[in-house]
């Protein structure tokens, strides 16, 4: 019976029935018939609540958690390797739902450069190690193959940004970066779903938590989250992963998960991205030469970054310095302080 399902440990289910016999016992003992009529009323409501606690532990749990079981269906856990989608796994497990497939979508920036970091590189590889070790099943990493008409085995972002446009506003050039709204380099992932799924004949496994209420709304038959099931919170999520060495680097290090190119990442990333991984940065320098777009919304490039961070290292501006101006990035730098 699963105890942890319905929230009542087995100490305590036990000690419901032990409660009941009780009751039973006292009414054998006593008879009806000597029994006041107010103490009488108090029995009866007491039997009915523990009989209540007794079904929902042995019956309506079971059916509850039976239900996700549907013939020919296969069950599959979209997995980012966050800790949320990881400690699917955990709730799986302790509400004993069947998975069949567990799936990832890969991105990859170049053909031969993975969007991940490489600290993120080596604990995907780590964990799938230990999925398969525990749960028997080897994690499919998919890559999109169609990227605005480049297909190939393994569509990457600079396919994308390289695409040269044949009409609007930009027409005759390439891509270059994403725009703030619609930005194409969601297709990377959401291509790579729609191609190797059949969305008629599976279960969707979701990362959602169950503090995440505004999330629920996604969630229908076929798109399920193991942790509404279980009632497992966020924090609870963090803390299984943590127990079963699944916690990955990103909530232990300053690193951003995601991709190491997207121009939604903070100032503090960039940063980072350009001091502890040169090779990377000037990949995304050559990209900011090309694109007609630039990097940020508000006309910030690369290379703008790229100056302040510069005069960081030289000790003349300070870093997160609540008083910058970026123009102050234009013209002599020293008039604008001296």
């Amino acid at each position: 019976m699963n105890f942890r399902l319905l929230k009542m440990p087995q100490w305590k289910f036990c000690g419901q029935l032990t409660k009941f016999r009780l009751l039973m016992s006292r009414l054998l003992f006593t008879g009806i018939g000597y029994m006041e009529e107010i103490h009488l009323l108090r029995f009866v409501l007491s039997v009915i609540i523990v009989l209540k606690k007794i079904c929902i532990s042995s019956i309506i749990a079971p059916i509850a958690a039976q239900k996700w079981t549907v013939n020919n269906m296969e069950h599959i856990l979209f997995l980012s390797y966050g800790k949320d989608s990881l400690a699917c796994l955990g709730a799986i497990e302790q509400l004993g739902l069947p998975l069949d497939r567990i799936i990832h979508a890969e991105i990859w920036a170049t053909d031969t450069i993975p969007a991940d970091l490489p600290p993120m590189v080596e604990f995907k590889a780590k964990a799938d190690k230990i999925i398969k070790e525990r749960y028997g099943i080897i994690v499919e990493h998919i890559c999109c193959t169609n990227i605005d008409g480049v297909k190939k085995d393994k569509a990457t972002y600079q396919d994308g940004f390289y695409h040269f446009l044949t009409s609007g506003k930009y027409k005759g050039t390439i891509k270059g970066f994403p725009m703030q709204r619609g930005p194409w380099c969601q297709k990377l992932k959401a291509r790579t779903f729609d191609k190797f799924l059949n969305k008629s004949n599976e279960v969707r496994y979701l990362g959602i938590a169950y503090d995440e209420p505004k999330r629920f709304k996604i969630l229908s038959d076929c798109i399920k989250s193991p942790l509404v099931t279980a009632q497992w919170t966020e924090q609870q999520c963090y803390d299984w992963c943590s127990e079963n060495d699944l916690l990955s680097p990103i909530y232990e290090t300053s690193m951003r998960g995601g991709c190491w190119f997207c121009h939604n990442q903070p100032l503090e990333q960039l940063r980072l991205l350009r001091k502890n991984y040169p090779d990377l940065w000037a990949i995304l320098l050559k990209w900011d030469n090309d694109s007609p777009v630039t990097f940020k919304s508000d006309g910030r490039t690369v290379h703008d970054f790229d100056k302040r961070f510069a005069l960081e290292d030289e000790g003349i501006l300070l870093p997160n310095d609540r008083t910058f101006k970026w123009d102050c990035l234009d013209g002599d730098i020293q008039l604008k302080f001296y």
